[in-house]
């Protein structure tokens, strides 16, 4: 009955959008429904910060942060068959600092070897707090003391990593306020090369100067990982950055497009990155002129040079975007569009020129800040989705869903 709840729920909530007339809206619905399946979340009421990540021997891994009245804890589960494993906690806190677009991750190699970070505070100030990773060589079941990444002498904000698994070890990348706080300067992203234990073999400053809290994204290439990021001008322009591992050395920051986008703020919404090795599929939200849109660029080169972008939104996009590519070298996007009453969680599948080959609506959804942002991972030839359901202020919960390609 818990699980014909759930199928009814998002029956109201589905359905398919788009120029095809190929069929009725009735038709279209019913394959929607056909594709798109609830599981049941694992995660307790209440729960929020949810994560996806698939490794590279095709586990699904869903983390998210529950709550209590004196700490914080950081969970996990695996997907198998179609449904999550038993919660297992990575770790716990009463200092941590808990954010609706900052949120903890686990990355994983596929054979044992397990990685998660979350924030903590490093001193008194709001914003002091730095990133901690843990580490498990045994698929989840123990975990190491944290390891800090980054310099600590410095009481400033430190966050919005990305992690992948590279070689023996991890790569991962972070934004670093060292040199901010009573230095005055500018927020930097970094990045470091480390073992699968955390012990850091090389550690890079990758830009000096970019945008303070936006997210950050990293992919692998055939050449190795590249990162993308909002970069930050010193008139204030804010447009999508990137840097590559080529031949041992990160190359200079390149704008991927110049958007021009003027604010003298963050605006609390990062690019993402998708590969398959040589290609490169990126997207991300933007707004020049106060026109807010989503932007989508592919790259036949493993990001040396990408297309002229394509907007992919329906009008009134609020941004919080994921990417996944598929076999065949097209990419599938997901965003937050603001339908005026809601916000819907919408995707589109498209080809390397951005032409749309499919379109769909996962869930409905708040723009609120409490809804955090949607996740979405791939595992073969389904697409899976984690996202919070605010609709019961009170009572938040995290839910996920498979979609068939």
């Amino acid at each position: 009955m818990k699980n014909l709840k759930y199928f009814l729920i998002l029956l109201y909530g589905v359905w398919f959008f788009g120029c095809d007339t190929s069929g009725s809206s009735a038709d279209k619905d019913a394959t929607a429904l056909s594709k798109l399946m609830p599981i049941e979340s694992p995660a307790s009421t209440g729960s929020g910060e949810p994560n996806l990540f698939t490794d590279p021997e095709g586990t699904v891994y869903l983390s998210w942060v529950e709550n209590t009245e004196n700490e914080s804890l950081l969970k996990f589960s695996t997907l198998d068959n179609e449904a999550w494993s038993e919660p297992r906690t990575i770790t716990s806190g009463s200092d941590w600092f808990v954010n609706w677009a900052d949120f903890p991750m686990v990355a994983s190699d596929g054979k044992g070897h397990l990685v998660a970070h979350y924030l903590a505070k490093t001193a008194a100030g709001t914003y002091a707090y730095g990133v901690f990773m843990v580490f498990s060589h045994d698929g989840g079941k123990t975990w190491s003391e944290p390891v800090i990444p980054h310099e600590t002498e410095t009481p400033t904000e430190h966050g919005f990593v990305s992690i992948l698994h590279w070689k023996d070890g991890y790569f991962a990348a972070w934004l670093d306020g060292r040199n901010t706080g009573e230095k005055g300067g500018a927020m930097t992203i970094r990045a470091a090369f480390m073992d699968f234990s955390g012990n850091i073999r090389e550690e890079f400053e990758l830009d000096d100067r970019i945008c303070d809290c936006c997210q950050t994204s990293v992919a692998l290439t055939e050449h190795g990982p590249v990162v993308l990021y909002r970069d930050r001008s010193e008139k204030e322009i804010r447009d999508m950055s990137i840097v590559r591992w080529e031949e041992g050395n990160w190359t200079a920051p390149e704008i991927i497009y110049n958007d021009n986008w003027y604010i003298p703020g963050c605006p609390v919404n990062g690019p993402v990155a998708a590969s398959d090795g040589s290609n490169l599929a990126v997207a991300w939200y933007t707004a020049p002129d106060q026109e807010s849109r989503i932007n989508f660029s592919y790259s036949l080169d493993a990001g040396k040079s990408f297309g002229e972008p394509v907007r992919i939104d329906d009008g009134h996009p609020i941004g919080r975007v994921d990417i996944e590519m598929l076999d065949d070298g097209s990419a599938v996007v997901s965003w937050v569009e603001d339908t005026g009453v809601a916000g819907e969680i919408r995707v589109k599948h498209l080809d390397a020129e951005g032409i749309e080959l499919d379109a769909f609506i996962i869930a409905k959804t708040s723009v609120s800040r409490a809804s955090g942002f949607p996740q979405m991972t791939r595992q073969g030839n389904k697409l899976i989705f984690a996202w919070r359901d605010v609709s019961d202020e009170e009572n938040p919960v995290i839910k996920t869903a498979v979609y068939q390609l």
